[in-house]
């Protein structure tokens, strides 16, 4: 700062200037050589606490404007380092996957330093789209067969002390023009894996720290194996197929084992039967403490037909986590122009009864005239259509008792286990604090009614659209998700009732703060309360898009989603938007 007033007092032009600043900060002194010399006391301390600029770097995302804080103050080093190196995705889809792990490996043994800010690592394999290696199958498998046979990956993983998740995702890209990969590439075999690096793999969800475990398009994987990720806080599967299917006493010994399953967020894409049928049996065994499910593109197989089985083993799982769920994401299978569809029959979300956040897509962009879904489209429910119904279940004051899983005895399941092992010669091990002491397999399912209301505290909705007048376009559907939500003897499902108040003439601004849009007064004396409320403990309604837009028409999206709702903002609901609509 010093020499800033010297280099200031030193410049004809800016020599009276700093007269000026003399006269307000400082007082005028003289050298030996008879010279005026000025000397300034800044009115503010330009240092910032350290806590403060680690406050500030934990908000930056941008790679260069990490690195360069990093470099020119030693302070900061540390915490641009944790920001840089927390998340390595080595997935790029203009690097060869092989090319982009060597550069990360030699990092990592030239600076051994720098290991233990990695938490994250996300090992991909993947080929620069649309390169001459990616056209053909043999070479499709050939640049496969690094990830597993290159054994360096055990000595990396061992080498980073403080992986908290971890995840291992194989190609499925598509083949230019073609929209598919080549026949029989869609999956790597478990079985192709060296056996040392399908060790340092599973050897990292044993981990006490690790709290995420992800695998991507694997088939013929070992069913005894995914039992042992059962000690994962998060697990998340894509397009994960089962070798074989064993049996429930092979599933309840090896729940046994685990110290303390804990299982608490569970995501499932494109998921097999059979691996459904084992996390069934995983979850039936001990006590739930599943807390947030995923259900991602598993409501239809591969031909667009919905798999019956499939759909019998999800409604089963719903069951069994039932009174702990409490966040439920449902993406179904969807395209441009079709409607987002719900959990199909025989699935009932009037079970979820502890449900506290729900997550739906509502395709503004679906065409009527294409695929099953226009019959939907021509209610005044529009878009919302499959949310209400969704919606109206959760609202709804019937729920269900579990049903008995076919051709297994009503005896208790520890019994099973001291059977299974008394047969084999081996003595019973002490039942784990886990498993229920006196656990039956239940009855089958009646429905009973419940006086309790819906807990749901937060609506989060998906927004998929191509332009901003497609939001407007549908107003009388708002109308019906506005008067559902709020309440009163409203019929979603009958004939919408035409408006015969004056809305808002903006007279009166609504508040906003951080993101969130509560009612003006106006509001407040135009919708009064109503009840009985479907859902008393709402608190916010949150719309996301993870579908990149203009700036322009983020802007204009953001103003007329913030205007929707009306009566939902009257009863302090608030209006939450992110992902790309922030």
């Amino acid at each position: 700062m010093s020499k800033l007033w010297e280099w200031v007092d030193s410049t004809e032009y800016l020599r009276p200037q700093a007269e000026i600043a003399a006269a307000v900060y400082g007082a005028a002194g003289s050298n030996s050589n008879g010279n005026v010399t000025h000397t300034f006391t800044p009115p503010y301390n330009l240092d910032l606490p350290l806590e403060v600029a680690e406050l500030i770097i934990d908000q930056i995302s941008d790679i260069y404007t990490l690195r360069n804080m990093g470099i020119v103050c030693r302070a900061y080093v540390h915490r641009c380092r944790t920001r840089l190196f927390h998340t390595i995705d080595l997935g790029d889809r203009f690097m060869p996957g092989e090319q982009y792990y060597r550069r990360f490996r030699n990092a990592m043994a030239r600076y051994p330093t720098l290991r233990p800010y990695v938490r994250d690592l996300r090992l991909v394999d993947t080929a620069p789209f649309g390169s001459a290696e990616f056209l053909t199958a043999s070479h499709f498998s050939a640049r496969q067969a690094w990830i597993a046979e290159d054994e360096s990956v055990c000595e990396l993983l061992d080498s980073l002390p403080n992986i908290r998740a971890f995840s291992l995702a194989l190609n499925k890209n598509a083949l230019p023009g073609t929209g598919a990969p080549p026949m029989g590439m869609y999956r790597t075999n478990w079985e192709n894996f060296r056996l040392s690096i399908r060790h340092a793999i599973l050897g990292q969800a044993k981990r006490p720290q690790l709290y995420s475990f992800s695998l991507a398009h694997i088939r013929e994987f070992p069913a005894p194996l995914l039992v042992s990720l059962a000690r994962v806080q998060h697990l998340v599967l894509t397009d994960v197929h089962l070798r074989d299917m064993p049996g429930s006493l092979q599933v309840i010994g090896g729940v046994a084992a685990i110290s303390a399953p804990r299982i608490e967020a569970l995501t499932l894409r494109a998921t097999d039967l059979k691996l459904l049928m084992v996390m069934n049996d995983i979850l039936r065994h001990h006590r739930s403490t599943l807390k947030m499910l995923t259900v991602i593109g598993i409501d239809s197989s591969t031909e667009g037909a919905v798999n019956p089985e499939v759909v019998d083993q999800l409604w089963r799982l719903l069951r069994l986590v039932a009174g702990t769920l409490q966040d439920f994401d449902w993406r179904p299978t969807t395209r441009n122009v079709d409607a987002a569809l719900g959990p199909p029959r025989p699935i009932h979300l009037g079970i979820l009864s502890q449900l506290r956040d729900f997550r739906f897509i509502v395709n503004f962009h679906s065409n009527s005239k294409i695929g099953s879904n226009a019959t939907a489209l021509t209610s005044p429910r529009g878009p919302f259509d499959q949310l209400l119904l969704l919606l109206d279940q959760l609202a709804s004051e019937s729920h269900y008792r579990y049903p008995a899983p076919p051709s297994i005895p009503n005896i208790p399941a520890v019994s099973l286990l001291a059977t299974s092992l008394s047969a084999q010669g081996q003595t019973p091990t002490p039942v784990p604090s886990h498993l229920h002491p006196a656990f039956t397999y239940p009855p089958p399912y009646e429905s009973f009614t419940s006086a309790a209301h819906s807990v749901l505290e937060a609506l989060t909705i998906e927004v998929m659209f191509m332009q901003s007048i497609q939001l407007i376009a549908t107003s009388a559907a708002w109308e019906c998700l506005d008067r559902f939500l709020s309440g009163g003897q409203f019929d979603v499902f009958g004939a919408p009732e035409n408006l015969d108040e004056s809305h808002d003439n903006g007279d009166t601004e609504r508040g906003a703060s951080n993101g969130k849009w509560t009612q003006s007064a106006a509001e407040v004396q135009l919708y009064p309360e109503q009840s009985p409320r479907r859902f008393p403990s709402l608190r916010q309604v949150v719309f996301t898009s993870r579908r990149r837009t203009s700036p322009e028409m983020k802007l204009r999206a953001r103003e007329i989603l913030v205007e929707q709702l009306p009566r939902c903002r009257a009863r302090g609901i608030s209006i939450i938007l992110e992902g790309d609509l922030c």
